[in-house]
């Protein structure tokens, strides 16, 4: 759990936040841009280890729908 729950998630997290925060305004804008980031790089994964485009989409659309869960 500790490489998973602080220095991976961390890793990202802080690339994904300050990208987020120089794309968008402030509040609920910031966070959803993070998660879409965070949709971008799990579907880049997930295409490239199945190359099935319809299972990514799942993937990327999955992790936009999160901040409605966050809020």
């Amino acid at each position: 759990m500790e490489i998973w729950g602080r220095v991976w998630h961390e890793l990202f997290r802080n690339g994904f936040l300050s990208l987020a925060q120089a794309i968008a305004p402030r509040g609920l804008a910031v966070l959803l841009v993070c998660f879409v980031l965070s949709g971008l790089l799990h579907a880049a994964a997930s295409y490239s280890a199945s190359l099935n485009i319809k299972a990514t989409m799942w993937v990327f659309l999955f992790f936009c729908a999160q901040p409605m869960g966050v809020i």
